[in-house]
């Protein structure tokens, strides 16, 4: 049991993903404090170094694409703290994938 957990470690490389979203969540949060300081008042130019920084965030070369299951969960979750009636439907499969793999539904918006 030891081995078979040892060799899924090393062939996933969880710690190293589990720094890296860590890693990710911390410039994330520094963006978000810069962004809610500004406020109401941002120029265009603010915006589009805004933009610029989330594009370079979400194409860093470790995780390639982006999980939308997995995002779409966080945004509900979000929506459930401000208390927003409205959330997007997720199948339960596409939860208990969501961290691995990117199930869509057909009609996926």
């Amino acid at each position: 049991m030891v081995v078979v957990s040892s060799l899924c470690s090393l062939t996933f490389r969880w710690p190293d993903k589990a720094r890296f979203w860590q890693d990710q969540r911390t410039k994330y949060a520094a963006l978000e404090e810069r962004f809610y300081r500004i406020g109401h008042a941002m120029t265009e130019e603010q915006v589009n170094n805004f933009k610029a920084d989330v594009a370079a965030l979400e194409a860093d070369a470790m995780e390639g694409r982006t999980l939308n299951v997995l995002m779409t969960i966080c945004d509900n979750e979000e929506r459930n703290r401000r208390n927003i009636k409205d959330r997007h439907k997720l199948w339960f499969w596409q939860r208990w994938f969501a961290n691995v793999r990117d199930l869509p539904p057909t009609n996926w918006e």
